[in-house]
C-alpha cells in the first residue's frame, strides 16, 4: 500500500472527556507541552501568584500530575511501592489512593520512584509503575480494570533508571514501550489489555525515558519513539518498523519527547543537540531526512515547546529561542542555568529551574528574553525539580518530593482582549465597590473622562462602603483629583477620605473630602489602587462624578463604559463562575466595540447575563440580555468565548434589518476567535467549508479576506448591517471579487 504523508496535518491526541483547560496526560492535551487555556495572568505580582492549596505528605517521586473532571491524579511512591493518588482539584484534599506497582531498580545514580504521568481517557485512567506494571483503573474510585507487566508479560527491557514513559491512548489502543527485541513497542486493546501487535526492532536495546507521539493520519499514521540507540517510527496499524535516526542520541539517557508538526519532527538530546527531521514516503514505507542538526538546540530533561513557529527549550545551561523551520538560534538566556522544565499556557512560558525550583513567567518573543514574573518555590526539597510544571483550569501545579503545590494563575484580564482603546503603554483599570448601581448610571462612568456623566449608587452610603479604582499594575502618580456629587449637590462626600495603595491591599490616606472634592499631588508615588471611603453613614446615595489621574504610564479611561448584572437564580452555585465571566466580558468590551464601531452608534451600557436551567442551547443574546445554559456551562466551564460571542451580538445591534444569519454569526465569531482567543479556532475541513457555513467557518473566511484584501472589511460589513444596507455585492465593491470567487480562493488555501 502506498503511504501518503500529509505535510500540513496537525494531529489531535486529545484524551476523551477532557475540557479545553484540563491537562489529561503527559505534556497536556496534545502531548506537546502547550495548553490552549486563555485568561491567565500575563504578569505576576512581586512574590509570584497566590498559593491556591498545598497537598503535603503525598509521597516521593518525579511524576507530574494529570488533571481532568475536577480531579488531580498523581503517581507517587512510598517505600518500595507506587500509588495513584486522586485529589480534589479545588481544595487539594485526598479523594482516594490505590497501589499500582513496585519501584523499579536504578542502576547508577539513584533516583528511584515514579516518573510517569497517568493518562486519562473517558472513565478510565492508565498508569505505568517504574518496575513495569501497567494498569487500567476506573477514574471514579481507582478500581482495577486490567493489568499487564511490561517485563514479565511482554519480555520488556527497561533502561538504567527503570520505566518512565507516559503511555499513549490512540482511539481503541494503548501504545507503550516495553523495550528489548521481542516487543520494542506494543499496542494493547485499551479496554481489555489484550495485545494487538508487538513491534520487534532488534538492536535498539532498552526502553528509555521519552514518550510516544503520533505522526501522520489514516494509512500513513505512525508512532514515533526515542529508544536507547535511535529515534524510530513504526506503522500504527501493524507496528511495522519504518525508519530510525541516531544523531540526537544522548550518551547517558534519551529523555525529551519529540515535537511533531505535520511531517516534521524535532528530536533532541541533552549532550548531543537538536535536529529537525522531515517524513517522506518511500515505497510502501516511510523514511526521514535531516533538515538541520545543531548542538546548540540540545533541549534536555525539561523538554521544549513550539509557540508561533518558534522553538523554546532549555539545555543544561540556558533557555533558548530558535526558528523552528531553520534551526537558527534567535537568543539564549541564563534563566535556564542548570536546566529547567517548560510548558506554555495563555500566551506565556512557565520555566521551572531544576536546581533552585524557581519558576519564571516568560513572554514568548523572537527578539529577546522578556520575564514577566518570578517566584521561589517554598518547602523546596534537596532533589532536582524535574517534574514539569502543569497549567490547568487556572492552576499552576508544581510537584516536589512529598508535596504538590497549586497556584492561582487565572487572571481577571484576557490576554487577547486587551482594550484596543487603551493606547500604547497605557494601563487598564477595573472598579470594585460595595455599592450597587442606580439605573444606567454605572460605575465606569466615574472614570470615563467626561464630567457630564457619573456613577450613582442605588442605596444610601454606609461607613463600611468603598468605591475603588484598581489598576492592572502600579503606576507613578503625580496627581489625583476626585469630584463627587451631581449638579444639584446630591451625593457628594464631605468628611470622607481619599486613599491609595501601592500593592492593591494596604491603603494609606492622602486627602480628606470637603464639599465633595479631594485631591493630592506627589513626586511620582507608586499607586495600584485608589479608594474613596465615607467618614460616616450618610442619608443619601453616593455620586462619583469623575476621577482624574496624572501618571506615568497613563491610565486609560473607560471609552466604552459597561456594566454586567448577573442572574443565577436557577443555579446559585454558579455565582462565582458567572461573576468571573462577566468580568472577562467587561474587559473584552472595549476591544469588541473597536472592532464593531460606526459613526453615531452608542453601545449598550447595561447588559444582563442570566443562567437558565430551561435554555437548551449554549447561549443567546436578545437586545441587551444574554441567556446561557446552566447545563452547558457546568459541563464546559472554560468556554468563556461563547459568552464573548454573545456580547459581540449585543454590540452588533442588528435587530430587524434582514441581514444574513451566516454573516451575523460569522462576524461575532471573528471577534471571538481572531481577536479574543486567537489560536482556539480549531481545524477547518477544507472539503466541507463554505463562506456561508456560519460561525467559526465564516469567521475564518472573513479573516482570510481581511488579511489579504481589506483590513477594515469586518468594520465596513458591520456598519452596513447595522444600517440595514448590506448586500452581497459589497464583497466585490471592497475586494474586486465576488464572494463566491473569494470563497473558492480561500478554500484552496485550506487544502495546502
Amino acid at each position: 500500500m502506498k503511504r501518503a504523508l500529509l505535510s500540513g496535518l496537525v494531529v489531535s491526541i486529545c484524551a476523551a472527556a477532557a475540557t479545553a483547560a484540563d491537562w489529561p496526560q503527559w505534556r497536556g492535551p496534545q502531548r506537546d507541552g502547550v495548553s490552549r487555556e486563555t485568561g491567565l495572568l500575563q504578569e505576576w505580582p512581586a512574590g509570584g501568584p497566590v498559593l491556591r492549596w498545598k497537598a503535603a505528605d503525598i509521597g516521593t517521586g518525579y511524576s507530574s500530575p494529570a488533571i481532568a473532571g475536577g480531579r488531580v491524579y498523581l503517581q507517587t511512591t512510598r517505600d518500595n511501592e507506587e500509588f495513584l493518588l486522586a485529589l480534589d482539584e479545588k481544595s487539594g484534599e485526598k479523594v482516594w489512593s490505590v497501589p499500582i506497582g513496585k519501584v523499579g531498580p536504578n542502576r547508577g545514580p539513584q533516583y528511584p520512584g515514579t516518573r510517569s504521568t497517568p493518562t486519562i481517557d473517558g472513565d478510565f485512567i492508565y498508569c505505568l509503575a517504574s518496575a513495569g506494571e501497567l494498569a487500567c483503573l476506573a477514574r471514579a474510585d481507582g478500581m482495577l480494570i486490567w493489568a499487564k507487566n511490561l517485563q514479565t508479560d511482554l519480555e520488556g527491557k527497561p533502561g538504567n533508571w527503570a520505566y518512565s514513559e507516559s503511555v499513549l491512548i490512540d482511539k481503541d489502543v494503548l501504545v507503550c514501550t516495553p523495550g528489548g527485541d521481542s516487543a520494542t513497542l506494543a499496542a494493547l486493546n485499551k479496554t481489555t489489555g489484550n495485545v494487538v501487535w508487538k513491534s520487534s526492532v532488534p538492536g535498539l536495546e532498552t526502553a528509555e525515558y521519552s514518550s510516544i507521539m503520533i505522526a501522520g493520519a489514516g494509512d500513513s499514521k505512525e508512532y514515533v519513539q526515542f529508544l536507547r540507540k535511535a529515534l524510530i517510527g513504526v506503522e500504527a496499524k501493524t507496528g511495522k518498523f519504518l525508519w530510525r535516526y541516531d544523531r540526537t542520541i544522548d550518551p547517558g539517557a534519551n529523555i525529551p519527547t519529540p515535537i511533531i508538526v505535520g511531517n516534521r519532527i524535532f528530536s533532541s538530546g541533552s549532550r548531543s543537540g537538536g535536529a529537525l527531521l522531515e517524513l517522506k514516503t518511500e515505497g510502501d514505507g516511510a523514511a526521514v531526512s535531516e533538515k538541520y542538526f545543531d548542538p546548540a538546540l540540545a533541549a534536555s530533561v525539561g523538554g521544549s515547546v513550539l509557540v508561533d513557529d518558534k522553538l523554546y527549550g532549555t539545555t543544561r545551561s540556558v533557555l533558548f529561542c530558535a526558528d523552528f523551520a531553520t534551526g537558527k538560534v534567535l537568543w539564549t538566556d541564563r534563566a535556564g542555568n542548570g536546566g529547567a522544565s517548560i510548558c506554555s499556557a495563555g500566551g506565556r512560558l512557565y520555566v521551572r529551574n531544576h536546581n533552585s525550583g524557581d519558576v519564571a513567567l516568560v513572554e514568548p518573543s523572537a527578539e529577546a528574553y522578556h520575564e514577566k514574573g518570578r517566584f521561589t518555590q517554598p518547602d523546596r526539597s534537596d532533589k532536582p525539580a524535574w517534574p514539569h510544571p502543569v497549567v490547568a483550569n487556572g492552576g499552576l501545579y508544581l510537584r516536589d518530593q512529598g508535596l504538590l503545590l497549586c497556584y492561582e494563575v487565572k487572571g481577571p484580564a484576557v490576554a487577547a482582549a486587551e482594550p484596543a482603546t487603551s493606547g500604547a503603554g497605557q494601563v487598564t483599570a477595573t472598579i470594585k465597590t460595595t455599592l450597587p448601581t442606580a439605573g444606567d448610571q454605572i460605575r465606569q462612568l466615574a472614570f470615563d473622562g467626561k464630567a457630564e456623566t457619573f456613577f450613582r449608587s442605588s442605596q444610601n452610603v454606609a461607613v463600611a462602603d468603598h468605591f475603588s479604582l484598581v489598576l492592572e499594575k502600579p503606576v507613578a502618580v503625580r496627581s489625583i483629583s476626585v469630584v463627587t456629587g451631581d449638579a444639584e449637590g446630591h451625593g457628594k462626600l464631605d468628611g470622607g477620605t481619599l486613599e491609595i495603595s501601592a500593592d492593591g491591599s494596604a491603603f494609606e490616606q492622602i486627602a480628606k473630602f470637603a464639599e465633595g472634592l479631594a485631591g493630592s499631588k506627589s513626586q511620582a508615588q507608586m499607586v495600584q489602587a485608589i479608594r474613596l471611603r465615607p467618614g460616616s453613614d450618610l442619608e443619601q446615595p453616593l455620586v462619583v462624578r469623575e476621577i482624574t489621574i496624572e501618571s506615568d504610564p497613563p491610565v486609560a479611561v473607560f471609552k466604552y463604559p459597561v456594566e454586567f448584572s448577573v442572574d443565577v437564580t436557577d443555579s446559585p452555585d454558579m455565582q462565582e463562575w458567572a461573576n468571573r465571566v462577566a468580568e472577562i466580558c467587561i474587559r473584552a468590551y472595549p476591544m469588541i466595540n473597536e472592532e464593531l464601531k460606526s459613526d453615531g452608534f452608542q453601545p449598550a451600557r447595561l447588559i444582563k447575563m442570566t443562567l437558565s436551567s430551561n435554555y437548551k442551547g449554549v447561549a443567546a443574546a436578545s437586545g441587551t440580555h444574554i441567556t446561557g445554559s446552566v447545563k452547558f456551562f457546568k459541563d464546559h466551564p472554560d468556554d468563556v468565548g461563547a459568552m464573548v460571542h454573545e456580547t459581540a451580538h449585543v454590540v452588533q445591534h442588528y435587530r430587524g434589518r434582514g441581514n444574513p444569519g451566516w454573516l451575523v454569526e460569522g462576524v461575532a465569531d471573528y471577534v471571538r476567535f481572531f481577536k479574543f482567543e486567537p489560536g482556539n479556532l480549531g481545524r477547518i475541513d477544507a472539503n466541507r467549508a463554505r463562506y456561508n457555513s456560519s460561525y467559526r467557518v465564516t469567521a475564518a473566511f472573513l479573516a482570510y479576506v481581511t488579511e489579504k484584501y481589506d483590513r477594515e472589511l469586518v468594520l465596513k460589513l458591520n456598519k452596513l448591517m447595522r444600517e440595514g444596507n448590506y448586500r452581497e455585492e459589497i464583497f466585490k465593491d471592497l475586494t474586486g471579487k465576488t464572494v463566491q470567487e473569494l470563497d473558492e480562493e480561500w478554500r484552496e488555501t485550506l487544502k495546502r
